[in-house]
């Protein structure tokens, strides 16, 4: 149950952001209504997950809130995620079954599912071997947590399946993420005024 020194946290932390919103002395007592069944840690990251939201400019609504939460509720069940993906999987008699590549990954389930798999492997996914299998499968889930948690520029770039095949088998190197390619790109200290630039 949430707790209402959370809810009070939730209102100054949004309030400093939109100023839109009369709280009344009710206010808290509705809001501990509606969010009566949620834990104080899924309170605070819908509302600043709400808070966030591009092009936001009014007090978001205890509605808009718990959107969030539905936003990100599938993250948390990788295991029924993947039993979706294996649908995808074709049939061929010489090979037997095929994993769906990390493109039609990426058009039937979106780019976050799509990194994650990349990332576990995909043939290591559906594997005859349950413990190859059991392993990849925590990979994805890990990977689909932080993947999710954090923005888009910090995901590996993944190209194509065979970049995914090489990340596999341990013959790629290292995959960098945009936000470490710009960080290398830049100087290690700001040049001063005094120095001419290079």
């Amino acid at each position: 149950m949430v707790s209402s020194l959370v809810i009070v946290i939730v209102f100054a932390y949004l309030y400093e952001f939109y100023l839109t919103c009369e709280i009344g002395v009710v206010t808290s007592d509705a809001w501990a209504m509606a969010f009566a069944d949620w834990s104080d840690d899924d309170l605070l990251s819908c509302a600043r997950r709400a808070a966030t939201t591009p092009g936001r400019t009014f007090f978001p609504t205890p509605g808009e809130i718990s959107a969030m939460r539905v936003a990100i509720a599938p993250v948390g069940n990788g295991a029924a995620i993947l039993r979706q993906i294996e649908k995808l999987s074709a049939y061929s008699p010489q090979a037997g079954m095929i994993a769906p590549p990390v493109v039609t990954v990426r058009e039937a389930f979106g780019a976050l599912a799509a990194d994650a798999y990349a990332m576990a492997g995909a043939h290591r996914c559906f594997a005859n071997d349950d413990t190859t299998r059991s392993i990849a499968q925590r990979e994805f889930q890990k990977n689909l947590e932080e993947y999710s948690a954090g923005p888009r520029e910090t995901r590996p770039l993944i190209e194509s399946g065979l970049e995914c095949r090489r990340i596999a088998d341990g013959s790629s190197p290292r995959l960098e993420s945009v936000a470490a390619l710009v960080q290398r790109a830049l100087p290690s200290s700001p040049v001063s005024p005094s120095e001419p630039a290079v």
